[in-house]
């Protein structure tokens, strides 16, 4: 018998083998000050282009569900989705969602993969000339994504084109980091629930989308979110690690550069045992191997609750240059960006090979004189860019030397190196008798990256 699993390479399928603290002098204030906006909608990951859709399972993701519906005009009218249908697949996508959601539940919330179920043309089917289903699942379905996508306002030649801009349109519309389409086909009415290629699933590296269809061969619609879940794997860039998909050992992808040692077949193709024989990647259960976490990004070396992708210090730079230490005012005028990770992904091309992140700006502090942390508000009013300007303040300061730490801290909780400075406020002229020859004489600055919090 034919094994109708998922095919390596671009395209995969799928097989019936398995049925505050104390008020000081000091005054924070900033240069500009602007009311608080309401929280922003995420913005495609710092460093990313148009192509990055998918470049690893965490942050916001937006799902666009697409069902196609057949309308006679080329091929015979044979499938037509049904109410209780369609709420059978509202029910099982429902379930992709939460699982791939619990994959994350541990790490820190700004880690956490959040996906936003996007039902296209609020779940009513869009119609297409053909019949997909009597058709060749891969050669043909570029013919019916174009007819829907043509619907949807977008009429490029390529359906990889189309879908790709349709996904950017709705990620920039929803507030997510990422986005892929998953086109549902109805195969209800036909006999054997597959395309004429024998395929019933298969999805791109790094999406832009996911085919499925409704009965999925011998799995059925009540093991959809199995199925959908396994493509969902590889628009993470997760690799198949069944016998017949062809996939080895040596085979390696995702954003971490993660090997697929779960694969049935080891670096010369020989088969062998893996060691998880039930996962995700392999026969559809409901586990990732730890190969397949690495490779969709889910790994955390050091257990802090933030992935390695996310781990990382953000960039800090200021300068003091402003300060007055006569009036008593240290005055502080910076920047902070993030810091990506380098991404290690060799599947080039699926994806722009650039260093991505999801991290934010989210906070800065100061602490003078070891009195503790006190956060000051962003110099727009809103602090989570990837960039921020840092300006800050502080007046009235008492005669005598002061040390000023700051920081900034990115969304997940990582300070940046701490930027430290002295200032030496003078006394007014014949009261302590202090005498400071000129401001270079009075103000000092230190960096130190490993002060104590």
């Amino acid at each position: 018998m034919r094994d109708n699993r998922i095919k390596r390479g671009f395209i995969y399928r799928l097989t019936n083998r398995y049925a505050p603290p104390k008020a000081m002098l000091a005054v924070a204030f900033l240069v500009s000050l602007a009311s608080c906006p309401a929280p922003a909608a995420a913005e495609r990951p710092f460093g990313s282009l148009d192509r990055d859709q998918s470049a690893y399972a965490l942050g916001s993701f937006a799902m666009n569900i697409i069902f196609v519906e057949s309308n006679g005009v080329v091929d015979t009218n044979q499938e037509n989705w049904t109410p209780e249908q369609l709420t059978n697949m509202h029910v099982e996508i429902g379930q992709t969602a939460a699982y791939w959601e619990s994959l994350t539940a541990a790490y820190h919330p700004n880690a956490q993969l959040d996906i936003t179920v996007n039902y296209v043309n609020g779940g009513v089917p869009l119609e297409t000339r053909y019949e997909p289903i009597n058709r060749p699942g891969v050669s043909s379905s570029p013919l019916w994504m174009n007819d829907v996508m043509d619907t949807l306002g977008y009429s490029n030649a390529n359906s990889n084109t189309n879908t790709r801009d349709f996904n950017n349109a709705q990620r920039d519309l929803l507030g997510t980091h990422w986005a892929a389409t998953v086109y549902v086909v109805n195969d209800a009415v036909d006999s054997n629930h597959k395309f004429t290629d024998n395929y019933f699933a298969f999805s791109i590296y790094g999406g832009p989308y996911v085919v499925t269809t409704y009965n999925n061969n011998g799995w059925g619609v009540d093991r959809y979110d199995r199925v959908l879940s396994h493509e969902l794997g590889h628009v993470f860039f997760a690799l198949d690690e069944y016998y017949s998909s062809g996939s080895r050992t040596t085979d390696r992808s995702g954003y971490l550069n993660g090997s697929n040692g779960n694969a049935e077949r080891n670096g010369v193709g020989a088969r062998v045992t893996p060691p998880q024989p039930d996962a995700l990647m392999l026969n559809i259960t409901l586990d990732p191997s730890e190969f397949t976490s690495v490779q969709v990004g889910h790994v955390d070396t050091d257990n802090d609750t933030i992935p390695d992708i996310l781990d990382t210090i953000p960039n800090f730079f200021g300068s003091d240059a402003a300060s007055d230490a006569d009036a008593g005012i240290f005055s502080f005028s910076g920047s902070g960006s993030v810091r990506p990770k380098a991404n290690l992904n060799p599947k080039v091309w699926a994806e722009s090979g650039a260093r991505m992140t999801i991290n934010t700006i989210d906070g800065g502090s100061y602490n003078l004189d070891g009195l503790g942390w006190i956060d000051f508000p962003a110099a727009d009013g809103a602090w989570g860019d990837y960039s921020e300007s840092i300006e800050l303040d502080l007046l009235g300061l008492d005669v005598g030397l002061h040390t000023i730490d700051l920081r900034i801290t990115n969304s997940v909780g990582n300070h940046s190196a701490v930027d430290s400075y002295e200032l030496f406020v003078t006394p007014e002229p014949g009261t302590l008798g202090i005498v400071c020859l000129g401001l270079l004489g009075c103000l000092r600055r230190r960096r130190k990256t490993n002060r104590p919090t």
